[in-house]
């Protein structure tokens, strides 16, 4: 089957090791992604416009990474009060805003977000309506969540992403445990989803913690393996990676312990770097 992939993306997919990694050893390119993370340390954890965002590869310079942003944590918190749909999503805003709060300078929604398309796919026909899209539900809730955090808001359309609106073009995901954390002066952008499970740490419930962070790292390893995604390109030889980056708020160990349980329901398609601390 031919893939969805132009000439520019297939480039993009190269950079790290190409289509074959046999020759590049996975210690190589974490050592590579470290050295490069590190040399600009200051930029990646320690941001000067601290901008909340969706895990999307293509919606750059977030330094907090969460699905919507937060509308997956928002809905799934919402869902534990006994809520259903939009005012699942509501009634979970203020766990969200908990998580962000002091963290950020301002909130983004983008065209094409997928972790929007899971929640609006879980409302009701009406809420559906409603909305008339999943792009619309994303920015009403980046909206109500810059309002509550007392932020700027900015919407990303495709024309500003690192991405084209057929597909993704990430080679690897960063599953963050710390604070903030953005690569875009550091890696080609549009390389990388990044999951801020250092973010998620703020939550009182740890255990909850854990499984919304798994939830996101999850939905990026099934994205990449995809039809929109990477799809064959992503092989055993040439497998996605998810690249663990310990920070002050969860350690290296959790990191990779949450990230190998995952990468096992994709075998030969994921696999896990040995990850760093930064």
């Amino acid at each position: 089957m031919e893939n969805h992939y132009n000439r520019k993306l297939k480039t993009t997919w190269d950079r790290f090791g190409g289509t074959n990694l046999l020759h590049v050893p996975l210690a190589e390119i974490n050592r590579t992604i470290y050295d490069l993370l590190n040399q600009n340390k200051q930029a990646v954890i320690i941001p000067a416009y601290r901008l909340a965002g969706c895990m999307d590869e293509g919606a750059g310079g977030k330094s907090v990474g969460l699905g919507g942003p937060g509308i997956v944590l928002a809905f799934h918190a919402g869902t534990k009060q006994g809520k259903q749909g939009w005012q699942a999503v509501l009634a979970g805003l203020d766990t969200t805003a908990r998580v962000l709060d002091g963290d950020v300078d301002a909130v983004s929604s983008h065209d094409g977000c997928g972790a929007c398309g899971i929640v609006y796919d879980l409302l009701s026909g009406e809420e559906q309506k409603q909305f008339a899209d999943s792009d619309r539900l994303g920015v009403a809730l980046a909206k109500e969540l810059a309002e509550k955090l007392s932020v700027d808001y900015k919407h990303i359309p495709y024309e500003e992403m690192t991405r084209q609106a057929s597909g993704h073009t990430a080679r690897m995901v960063f599953y963050t445990g710390t604070e903030q954390f953005n690569i875009d002066d550091c890696l080609p952008r549009g390389i990388a989803f990044t999951v801020s499970r250092g973010s998620l740490q703020k939550l009182e419930d740890k255990e909850f913690a854990a499984e919304i962070g798994k939830f996101l790292l999850d939905t990026a390893c099934r994205i990449a393996t995809g039809d929109h995604g990477l799809a064959e390109l992503a092989t055993s030889l040439s497998p996605f990676v998810i690249v663990p980056a310990a920070g002050s708020r969860v350690s290296l160990p959790i990191l990779l312990e949450e990230s190998r349980e995952i990468a096992a329901k994709y075998p030969g398609n994921v696999t896990v770097l040995d990850g760093f601390s930064l």
